[in-house]
């Protein structure tokens, strides 16, 4: 499988941070203010991956690779439970809340997945010193 560059993966979080943050500021222009909160964990993700290489450099420079992976996955199980709690905001139809239920986890597993597959590589590919 080929690995992508750090550099791509960066670009593809910023993109859809961006966009993201673009929807929840269309909700709150339109008085939407329900999904806001519903958008707001989709959010956490891309925005955790875009500042983990900092985070990872500050406080664990010999271990960055790995010190990522467990902040992605920290965002995801935060993500996580927050759109557990934000799906009653939703709507009250069973059914909606239901799909945006399945919709947001399915978004943020596959999202967080391809991060943390893409870190593993990299860190496959490291030389071992």
């Amino acid at each position: 499988m080929p690995v992508a560059t750090d550099e791509k993966l960066l670009i593809a979080c910023w993109s859809t941070a961006i966009i993201l943050v673009i929807m929840a500021v269309v909700f709150r222009r339109g008085n939407r203010r329900n999904l806001v909160w519903a958008v707001a964990p989709l959010i956490l993700p891309p925005a955790m991956h875009i500042f983990s290489r900092q985070l990872a450099l500050a406080f664990a420079p010999s271990a960055s690779i790995q010190t990522r992976i467990i902040l992605d996955l920290s965002a995801a199980l935060v993500a996580c439970v927050l759109i557990g709690f934000a799906n009653g905001l939703v709507s009250k139809t069973k059914r909606i809340r239901i799909a945006y239920l399945v919709c947001g986890m399915l978004f943020v597993l596959a999202f967080s997945g391809v991060l943390i597959m893409n870190s593993v590589n990299q860190m496959n590919l490291l030389p071992v010193a």
